[in-house]
């Protein structure tokens, strides 16, 4: 009888735990579409660019601001337009579960850390596409874990 009482509780907390996983994805979700929105209108990104920026960065000021804004919601640019790495970290170990994912994570928003000096958001959000594509870790795809 306890045997069954203990497999039923771990039961009820895998599901518990999956579905608090899956609202929290889909509230990421929800907030990050709602900061494209937002980043998109205040900013008048071309509709060619919006569909290439992923591949592409961003190929003009406006793209390069729509980044910063959407870094900005995400909360790794602070609002004096500078890289916040710690919070960058806290995204990452946020959304990446622990083991070489967030590793690589790790590594990257050091690299970055170097290498990102400036302290507008535009720029600042263009060089953090830069250097995070360039190492090699797609922040704006946290559903490819």
């Amino acid at each position: 009888m306890s045997r069954l009482v203990y497999l039923v509780l771990v039961s009820v907390c895998v599901l518990l735990s999956v579905t608090i996983t899956i609202a929290k994805s889909k509230e990421f979700r929800d907030k990050m579409k709602t900061a494209k929105a937002n980043c998109k209108a205040a900013h008048g990104v071309p509709e060619d660019e919006m569909r290439a920026l992923r591949q592409n960065g961003p190929q003009s000021e406006e793209g390069k601001c729509f980044v910063g804004c959407m870094m900005q919601s995400m909360g790794i640019i602070d609002s004096g337009g500078s890289f916040d790495s710690g919070k960058a970290e806290e995204w990452a170990n946020k959304n990446y579960p622990a083991g070489d994912k967030r590793e690589q994570a790790r590594t990257v928003i050091d690299t970055c850390q170097q290498q990102v000096t400036s302290s507008e958001i535009c720029e600042t959000g263009a060089e953090l596409f830069d250097c995070f594509k360039k190492n090699g870790f797609g922040l704006f795809t946290p559903g490819k874990k």
